[in-house]
């Protein structure tokens, strides 16, 4: 049991603590699955229309990006397959990072590490691919694999603490029916808009897009679950605490 916390007397848990400190470890990072997957779909249909062609690359990099579930995290997944990492999209804007791309790590302001082997892949592919065809080129001019759910359960068929066995399983629950279903649960509506949040990242670059007034629309979920007995407010707490660190996750 942690430190009672608030008026309330809320209490931050183990679990709570060891993902304060787990946060600042991870080391910001830039990643190119994103940026394989929208290049893979343009190459294949180079007459799509725009529109077409966006919603099929946005699809395919739903299918193919990391699933990520981090040890102790309740509410699971990161588009780019790793916390505080940010998707390369090179359809929108290439150029910025072609100055940048051995130097960009080291920077003194948000610095950000990319994978040598990445570094590669960006130069001989993605530059040179996506010259001429980028949104940001066009305004100067101008003026899915396999889901999270599977992965969870695996995970829970070889975990040997029967704590986190029980909640992998839930995790596997939850991810079966969000966010393709409408939440019935606490839990099911924190990681539904978590998965829509982040996804954004994929779908354009550099999205800051608010969840907006979370208090208000997650109150009938906690108010339904704590008075069935689903939940406790302290769960309700210890959740919504690991739900925001995720948040934090997407630079």
């Amino acid at each position: 049991m942690g430190k009672l916390y608030g008026k309330n007397a809320f209490y931050l848990t183990d679990r709570l603590y060891s993902l304060k400190e787990q946060y600042p470890k991870a080391v910001p990072s830039i990643t190119i699955g994103r940026a394989l997957a929208f290049t893979e779909v343009t190459q294949k249909y180079p007459d799509l229309p725009a529109n077409l062609r966006i919603a099929k690359s946005f699809r395919r990099a739903c299918e193919t990006t990391p699933m990520l579930i981090q040890p102790d995290e309740p509410i699971v997944r990161h588009p780019c397959g790793k916390p505080r990492a940010s998707a390369f999209s090179p359809d929108i804007s290439w150029d910025w990072l072609e100055s940048e791309l051995d130097t960009i790590a080291a920077r003194p302001q948000d610095p950000y590490y990319i994978r040598e082997e990445d570094k590669k892949v960006i130069r001989t592919k993605l530059f040179p691919f996506w010259k001429g065809k980028s949104l940001s080129e066009a305004c100067d001019v101008e003026l899915k694999r396999p889901a999270c759910w599977t992965m969870a359960a695996s995970m829970a068929a070889s975990e040997s603490d029967p704590t986190r066995k029980a909640e992998l399983l839930n995790i596997a629950e939850v991810n079966a029916e969000v966010p393709a279903h409408p939440p019935e649960t606490f839990v099911e509506t924190l990681q539904s808009i978590w998965a829509i949040q982040s996804l954004q990242s994929l779908e354009a670059s550099q999205c800051s897009t608010s969840p907006g007034r979370v208090d208000q629309y997650l109150y009938p979920y906690f108010q339904k679950d704590t008075e069935c007995g689903r939940i406790t407010p302290q769960d309700a707490f210890e959740l919504f605490s690991c739900f925001m660190p995720k948040c934090s996750e997407g630079i």
